[in-house]
Order: C-alpha cells, then structure tokens, then sequence
C-alpha cells in the first residue's frame, strides 16, 4: 500500500471512531438545529462547550472547546465538520487555523513547523480529546442539545 493511501484510510479510520465518540458525549446531535447556542458541561478539570453553528440535510458544523481552571492557558477549541450520513466527524478547524493539506512533502522541523501528516495528527488529537471528556464523565444531555 502507498503512504498516501495508507494516511487516508488511517484519517478515515479516525474520523469514524471519532463521530462515534461524539455520538456518546453529544446524543441526538444530528437532531439540533442550527444555529443554536453554546452548552457547556462543567466537570472537575474544567468546563467544555459545544456549539451548532451550521446544519445541512447531511452534516452538522460544532465548534468544541474547553476552558481549564487557569485563566492564560486557552484551552483546545476545534470545528469539526460532523456528517451524519457518511457517520465521520473531522477536524476542519484548530485553534483558528483553517487550512490542513493531507500530506505535505517537507521533512519536520520545517519552518512553518507543519508535521507531514498535519490533518490525520489534528483529527487524532480530536480522539484523544473525546475519550478523555467520555472519561472525565462529560456529556451533554438530548433535551439540552435540541431545546433552547
């Protein structure tokens, strides 16, 4: 198998165990219209937020983050594009930063500091995330997500 399609089917594999994740943390997501206000769960490590901000027949854009008890440490906040027929959910923006190749040629260190495999590190980062929230006990209730 080439690297490169080694990458996608390890991208897609991540994306599907990640949508499932957020299935757990978020039941009935794909219910919610758009847009729809911030809810937030308070847990003993912080407080994480989950935002609708656009929603398609198909797919459903969040905005995910979380505040940690220090004030100058931001914590992560993520778009991921959720698409609900496909059952994937992928990272389409990281801290503001918009724009992931799927592979870049460079080695690392490089000077915009950009790993090879950028977006399959980003979406794995979103899993690493998720189980961590599902571990904390974080989630957001059904009625919470699809009611004002």
């Amino acid at each position: 198998m080439t690297p490169k399609a080694d990458n996608l089917e390890q991208l897609l594999g991540e994306c599907e165990r990640n949508y499932q994740r957020l299935a757990q943390l978020a039941p009935g997501l794909a219910q919610v219209a758009a847009p729809a206000p911030a809810r937030s769960v308070r847990g003993v490590a912080g407080m994480v937020s989950l935002r609708v901000l656009e929603r398609g027949p198909y797919t459903t854009l969040v905005e995910l983050s979380e505040s940690g008890p220090v004030a100058w440490l931001p914590g992560p906040r993520m778009r991921i594009r959720v698409s609900h027929d496909a059952r994937v959910a992928e990272v389409v923006s990281y801290q503001g930063e918009t724009r992931f190749g799927p592979r870049y040629p460079h080695p690392y260190p490089n000077r915009g500091m950009i790993r090879r495999d950028e977006k399959l590190q980003l979406n794995r980062l979103l899993g690493e995330w998720l189980r961590l929230c599902l571990a904390r006990g974080y989630r957001f209730q059904h009625e919470e997500l699809v009611t004002d």
